[in-house]
């Protein structure tokens, strides 16, 4: 890396944007696309473009980067092509499955059975535990329910609609005490929350479904995919050896979509 060498960091809209400027191509040297499984239809468009500007382009180089990635298919779209897979020894990771089906609502029963579970997971994990929720009302209605049966750990929130100075509060912890975190997607591949070794996985997020007949959009909550099971119970063990309690039996964790 040159002394001169520039890392710049940008959303896909804003590369999108910039991506009309053919000046703006001309200063780039390496394209990194970084958690790329997540395949938004924003972060497929960019590989494309980026794909026919490297024929135009023979200095231009294209980096795409996950630590759960079907690799075959982007070999395949590629053609000429190298692959890098860097091995490290991971930590140990204690998956506990539940012994009964997924619940698909978030009703009274589905906060009891976090609640009994949060009360296992504190006193196996010695570290922090974040526990991922489908959006911002579950995060609020799970907080009162732990609240008064965990009076002596830290319940903080992460949502991606936080500012940058609430989520580096949350970020550098300095202090020693335990922690839940309540967090949607955002923590998991975006941000990475340090001193934690335990998850707690409702298989649950949000996502914006279009109304064909009334023509507007809504939110409606679904089961994740398998990657993002798989990047979620990772966070569990980014350190040391960790756990992480599915909420979910064993033979749902078959039907999720990949």
């Amino acid at each position: 890396c040159r002394n001169n060498t520039q890392l710049i960091f940008m959303t896909e809209g804003l590369f999108l944007r910039k991506a009309s400027d053919h000046a703006f191509w001309d200063t780039i040297g390496y394209i990194l696309l970084d958690e790329f499984h997540e395949r938004t239809a924003s972060i497929d468009l960019i590989l494309g473009l980026c794909f026919e500007r490297r024929i135009l382009l023979s200095h231009l180089q294209i980096v795409v980067m996950s630590a759960t990635l079907n690799v075959e298919k982007l070999k395949s779209y590629f053609g000429d092509s190298s692959h890098i897979q860097i091995e490290q020894r991971p930590h140990k990771l204690n998956i506990y499955f539940q012994k009964t089906a997924q619940k698909l609502i978030c009703d009274s029963s589905f906060y009891d059975n976090l609640k009994n579970t949060t009360l296992e997971a504190t006193k196996i994990s010695k570290k922090d535990i974040l526990i991922f929720l489908p959006g911002t009302r579950e995060i609020l209605k799970a907080q009162s329910v732990l609240s008064p049966v965990l009076p002596a750990m830290k319940i903080e929130i992460v949502t991606g609609s936080m500012n940058l100075a609430q989520q580096k509060k949350i970020l550098n912890k300095t202090e020693s005490y335990r922690r839940i975190i309540l967090a949607t997607n955002v923590a998991e591949s975006s941000l990475t929350i340090p001193e934690t070794d335990c998850v707690i996985d409702s298989g649950l997020e949000k996502i914006v479904v279009r109304e064909k007949k009334m023509g507007f959009s809504k939110l409606e909550t679904v089961r994740i995919s398998q990657f993002s099971s798989t990047q979620r119970a990772g966070r569990a063990a980014r350190t040391s050896d960790g756990y992480c309690f599915k909420m979910w039996h064993e033979i749902d964790e078959r039907s999720l979509p990949e």
